[in-house]
């Protein structure tokens, strides 16, 4: 005597496949979302350095002044701020122009503040470089330095 075939699945059965398929959700949802954050992230460090650069070119085509500024809001992009530095270099007539593009502290945005350099001629178009205060992480630091060689 054979035994009877079965029809369908079992109970437990029915039960593995369901917990496999729930946990493949589970997990495929974390992936999402930890795919969304960093693409998120990706995206505002990717506005960061476009609005670091577009100020950057700004300066270098002389539509805006070679003057240092501390957390100036854009006015296209009022969630972002943006530090002008300008420090003096070792070689005579030149200077660095340091950009700084950063979300406003009262903002939900993660990214942490994007820095271009570029060595310009000195706007003052001095050769030596006095005394100047120059601030970095809210800290103040005193840059001296005499005649460029």
């Amino acid at each position: 005597m054979t035994p009877p075939k079965r029809a369908g699945f079992s109970l437990l059965e029915v039960l593995i496949a369901t917990s496999i398929l729930l946990g493949s959700v589970i997990v495929l949802g974390e992936l999402a979302r930890i795919g969304r954050k960093h693409a998120t992230k990706a995206e505002e460090m990717a506005k960061a350095q476009r609005l670091c650069q577009e100020k950057l070119n700004e300066i270098l085509s002389g539509l805006s002044a070679v003057d240092p500024v501390e957390e100036e809001v854009f006015t296209e992009e009022p969630n972002w701020t943006y530090t002008l530095q300008i420090l003096p270099l070792e070689k005579p007539g030149l200077v660095a122009l340091y950009v700084t593009v950063a979300p406003e502290p009262s903002t939900n945005l993660t990214t942490k503040p994007f820095t271009l350099v570029r060595w310009i001629p000195n706007p003052d178009g001095q050769q030596s470089v006095t005394s100047s205060q120059t601030i970095r992480n809210g800290e103040s630091h005193q840059i001296a330095r005499g005649p460029l060689r």
